[in-house]
């Protein structure tokens, strides 16, 4: 079995768990409830990129720096004239190696492959696109970005598939309990 379909199988009910409980595409489409939303998301991919950094910029092929979905988070803010969110309600894990760490970012990663779903959705709705850059940050080469980390984890962690679903699973409590948490007041 591949190391891309051991993560699939393993996190398939949270996949399946977080896209039904999470009501980002609701939550999106009211524009009173679109900043929290996207601080929410800030809160989370602010610490996880500064916590990923360290083992996966140096990966052949990776470019760390053009998979940051922080600045586009930051702009949609801007966009919506929002302040700055709240801190995260917990830090990321601590990863026990790079295995580890490319699970907790298929997470991330693929999370990029729904983005472009719900804003397509969003749009026929006839609902503003408004701040939702961050829902498809990679455009047309969201595809070949998706392919070329799948690449990546299958080369990086071909001897520790067990490593990289402990993080893909640990990835999707931390994303489920960060997007759970009511935002703080203002």
């Amino acid at each position: 079995m591949s190391v891309l379909a051991a993560v699939r199988a393993a996190t398939r009910e949270r996949h399946e768990e977080l896209e039904t409980n999470a009501g980002i595409l609701d939550r999106l489409a009211d524009p009173a409830g679109r900043p929290a939303l996207l601080a929410a998301f800030l809160s989370l991919y602010a610490p996880a990129e500064a916590t990923l950094e360290p083992l996966l910029a140096p990966i052949p092929d990776y470019d760390f720096e053009g998979r940051r979905k922080t600045p586009a988070l930051r702009r949609d803010l801007q966009v919506l004239g929002a302040g700055a969110p709240p801190l995260p309600a917990a830090p990321p894990p601590v990863f026990s190696g790079r295995a580890e760490a490319l699970g907790f970012a298929y997470v991330l990663e693929g999370s990029t492959l729904g983005g472009r779903v719900i804003r397509k959705r969003l749009r026929a709705a006839g609902r503003s696109l408004d701040g939702t850059s961050f829902f498809d940050v990679y455009g047309p080469a969201t595809g070949a970005r998706w392919t070329s980390f799948c690449a990546i984890l299958e080369r990086e962690c071909a001897d520790r598939a067990a490593e990289a679903v402990a993080g893909a699973l640990a990835g999707f409590a931390w994303v489920r309990a960060g997007l759970a948490a009511e935002p703080a007041a203002a």
